[in-house]
């Protein structure tokens, strides 16, 4: 059941985005990757303080750390996983 209410979920989202992509509407809630990525001033999204931006950057740099190192470890123990169950 909860496997089938995520996949209901994660369709519905894919559909409104389709639905919004087809009619012209822009995404709103990518602007803060924007502003981190330097396309667009924080002002512009309605972020005024100076220490909020360093903050949302440095917890943006913090997870693309972590996320590299999940991947990381996510491919040695895939590939230790093939190799221990091939030599079983």
């Amino acid at each position: 059941m909860l496997v089938s209410s995520i996949s209901i979920f994660t369709i519905g989202s894919q559909l409104i985005n389709y639905y919004n992509y087809r009619n012209g509407i822009k995404p709103t809630d990518l602007r803060v990757f924007h502003m981190i990525c330097g396309f667009i001033s924080p002002k512009s999204i309605g972020i005024n303080d100076q220490i909020l931006v360093h903050r949302l950057c440095n917890i943006t740099k913090l997870l693309m750390k972590v996320s590299s190192l999940l991947v990381s470890m996510i491919v040695a123990l895939g590939t230790f996983y093939i190799l221990t169950a091939f030599t079983m």
